[in-house]
């Protein structure tokens, strides 16, 4: 039973790997998502032979490691769009040096006696898994507890399914307990990462907008209170006259970066003009502006469509607009328009 199930996961990992590396053509954030899962698939493997005693070493015991390491810069691509490099690579050395600290257990576990050297290896382990679910969960709630200073289009949506892989990762070394209190050989970790991998998957194939991310753009620190009252003003008055007089909220593709492009500006200024002098964030401040638009083209043209007006207002999404509206003037739009016709 235990060879059909890391069978099974093995091949779920490759046909969503495969997938999700065409996908990636569309959605580049896919590419590691679809190197976790040939991750995966290889573990599962080198499992399956050891549990079929095909094959006698346990290369991959330190793998677990590998998980928490490659979905926090998942995560982090995800909310930076900082593409990986070769620095990054750092990241790899924990598990480097504990697989050259145990190379005699994983090249022949059954010759081998543990000794301290294995069990401080064991602990360290843990203390790394640990330290990177962490560093996840921290990069995950330092976006939600400081989003003033952030610019980027998170639904609840999105965090709920970065919350779900820091959940995963805890969910998943919490499983060992179980696993080690039965004395079981059924693979109680394997299972529960397969299946928590399948459903974010298939969760991401079905709505891939999930993975939208705007690029996250944060006030530096330094430059936080350095502007005089006179350049908040200006730069003030010149974001108003491009949404008012220029009307800059109908482009579909606008954001914080090409606004502050336009204006000739670091989008960190941009941030701190729109949160101190206006005191509007920046998504706000557009789709005010597209649902008053929308609201008067529905009083010259009572007859169009109302997603027609929404694209022509600059939304690009249905639910964004739906919501949008309803946040801003209490009611859906099919209401407001029976409230139209009412008065006239």
């Amino acid at each position: 039973m235990v060879a059909s199930i890391l069978l099974a996961g093995m091949i779920q990992s490759i046909v969503l790997g495969v997938y999700l590396a065409i996908k990636s053509k569309v959605q580049p954030v896919f590419w590691l998502l679809a190197g976790i899962h040939v991750c995966f698939a290889l573990d599962l493997s080198l499992n399956l032979a050891w549990h079929q005693n095909w094959l006698s070493s346990r290369l991959n015991m330190m793998w677990p490691l590998l998980y928490p390491v490659l979905f926090f810069l998942f995560i982090r691509l995800c909310l930076t769009q900082k593409p990986l490099s070769r620095r990054d690579t750092v990241h790899l050395l924990p598990l480097t040096a504990l697989s050259l600290l145990c190379a005699d257990l994983l090249v022949a576990p059954g010759e081998t006696g543990i000794t301290a050297r294995h069990q401080l290896s064991g602990m360290l382990l843990i203390v790394f898994y640990l330290g990177y679910c962490l560093a996840s969960i921290r990069l995950v709630w330092r976006y939600q507890s400081r989003q003033p200073l952030f610019q980027a289009q998170l639904s609840n949506a999105n965090l709920l399914v970065l919350w779900g892989i820091c959940a995963s990762l805890i969910l998943a070394m919490v499983m060992v307990i179980p696993q080690a209190i039965l004395d079981t050989h059924f693979p109680l970790p394997y299972l529960t990462v397969s299946l928590l991998l399948f459903v974010m998957t298939c969760c991401l194939l079905i709505q891939p907008t999930l993975m939208n991310f705007e690029v996250m753009t944060e006030l530096p620190d330094e430059a936080a209170d350095n502007q005089p009252d006179e350049v908040m003003a200006a730069l003030s008055q010149t974001v108003l006259k491009l949404m008012d007089d220029k009307q800059y909220y109908l482009k579909p593709e606008i954001n914080l970066s090409t606004l502050a492009g336009e204006m000739g500006v670091k989008p960190y200024l941009l941030t701190q003009v729109l949160n101190q002098a206006l005191g509007i964030k920046f998504y706000d401040l557009v789709n005010q502006r597209r649902i008053t638009h929308v609201c008067a083209l529905m009083e010259k043209r009572p007859s169009s469509a109302v997603l027609e007006l929404a694209f022509e207002s600059g939304f690009n999404s249905k639910s964004t607009f739906n919501a949008a509206f309803k946040k801003y003037q209490q009611c859906t739009p099919s209401q407001y328009r029976a409230r139209l016709k009412g008065a006239n």
